[in-house]
């Protein structure tokens, strides 16, 4: 929390009693797979979400585009022969990041020497959009 300085208008109503506060939190991206959607590979249910082949000449680092339709290239990946299993590993691929932001304005004023009024204005979750990251190829 933190008082707003109040200057040459030291004791001025509309100016003293100010408070600001807020909360910022800045996340990066969490790792997830890449999954084929079904059992491509015929092992059972335990093992439904198969991973597909990177493409040849594509990496994870070069795949990446960063719009809100694509995040990742879905042309990077193929699906593998029936009964095999890709090349693509576990959490290999980063989604996006995130922040949020929580922010508060107070105004105290002093009504009589034991009676306060506080006016108070919060702004909850001022956040960039986080969409569900996933990718079945």
């Amino acid at each position: 929390m933190w008082r707003c300085p109040t200057g040459k208008f030291k004791g001025h109503q509309l100016v003293e009693g100010w408070q600001l506060s807020g909360i910022t939190t800045v996340r990066s991206g969490s790792p997830f797979t890449v999954g084929v959607g079904f059992d491509q590979a015929g092992l059972g249910a335990a093992f439904v979400n198969n991973r597909p082949i990177l493409n040849a000449g594509r990496t994870v680092e070069n795949i990446k585009v960063g719009t809100l339709e694509h995040w990742f290239d879905p042309t990077a990946f193929s699906l593998p022969a029936v009964g095999e299993l890709g090349n693509v590993g576990r959490s290999t691929l980063i989604g996006p990041g995130f922040w949020n932001v929580d922010f508060s304005a107070m105004k105290n004023n002093r009504i009589t020497e034991s009676v306060n009024l506080q006016f108070r204005a919060e702004m909850f979750n001022m956040r960039q959009i986080q969409f569900a990251l996933k990718l079945i190829f």
